[in-house]
């Protein structure tokens, strides 16, 4: 048996079966040696998740599979239920969306991260719309941090996560792989739609010993069904997701109440979405567009609420 046996968790709404399939593709075009288990949650999606994986399963055999499937309710509890159905022989656990794809030695790398003493690493990545990946868009370089013999692509972290993390969106989920029984010490908060995520992955960094990266793009964020991104500025989907971003941000430092610098970052965060609703609220009025004017209002009370 392989020293490895990697729990691959997968939450799955799509409305085609074309990202999961390239998805699965990227599985099993991996190059590691490790046993590969994929756990895989069907959120209720409209495309049924069955179907796909048994014409991927008859092509590529090389995983085993555990399959659940739930009425929708969002990521992060599809996430939970994969972590609570991770198989007992796993040593390690990659999380996987299930409109992206991997690198074929993206695994390979961070298995040899973790052989190296890291608890989590996590990798760069980049979506097709931009122009360069996110680690050089945040000027990530590996020379600021601590390198790892013998591994060029790899290194430790050195500082603290949480700006990173939760301002700048550093870690994407499809690039992290850690230690199983750290991934299975936390659960993603489940009343949060955005951001349960970042949530998830500081708790784990704070019980992790040692955490880092591979600086290579391993990577390749899809186009599916993403209810974090979207919308035009000004118009109704761009308000809701202003609006569940000051639910976050006004939820935080109770969920992290260790991370003795979030309580500046959250005001920091909440003074920058009050300015920005109070903008979409004049503009919308300015254009006899009251639909979502009263929502908007409170969430602009909520911010002065949360920073008083």
């Amino acid at each position: 048996m392989p020293e490895h046996c990697v729990a691959i968790v997968i939450p799955h709404f799509q409305r085609s079966a074309a990202p999961l399939e390239r998805a699965l593709a990227s599985v099993e075009r991996q190059v590691c040696a490790a046993h590969l288990h994929v756990v895989l949650v069907d959120d209720g999606s409209p495309e049924p998740a069955g179907p796909i994986l048994t014409r991927a399963r008859a092509n590529h055999p090389r995983w085993s599979l555990t399959l659940c499937e739930q009425a929708n309710a969002g990521a992060a509890l599809a996430r939970n239920v994969a972590l609570e159905r991770l198989p007992r022989e796993a040593t390690a656990v990659a999380f996987l969306d299930s409109d992206d794809e991997w690198a074929p030695d993206h695994l390979s790398q961070a298995l040899t991260a973790l052989d190296a003493g890291l608890d989590l690493v996590f990798a760069d990545h980049r979506r097709g719309d931009w122009p360069e990946s996110k680690f050089r868009r945040l000027g990530v370089a590996a020379s600021a941090h601590t390198a790892l013999p013998g591994l060029p692509d790899i290194c430790a972290w050195r500082g603290t996560l949480l700006v990173p993390v939760m301002r700048d969106h550093l870690i994407q989920t499809s690039g992290v792989v850690c230690r199983a029984a750290l991934a299975a010490s936390c659960r993603f908060p489940t009343d949060l739609v955005l951001g349960e995520d970042e949530v998830y992955w500081m708790q784990l960094i704070q019980r992790a010993g040692r955490v880092g990266m591979v600086m290579r793009e391993m990577v390749q964020m899809g186009r599916g069904v993403n209810i974090s991104q979207g919308g035009t500025w000004g118009d109704d989907r761009s308000v809701r997701l202003m609006l569940q971003n000051v639910t976050y941000w006004s939820s935080v430092v109770r969920k992290l109440p260790d991370e003795s610098g979030l309580p500046a970052l959250q005001l920091e965060r909440l003074a920058m979405l009050r300015r920005e609703l109070l903008r979409t609220w004049l503009h919308r009025l300015r254009r006899g567009r009251t639909a979502l004017g009263n929502d908007i209002l409170r969430g602009l009370l909520h911010t002065w609420g949360t920073s008083a």
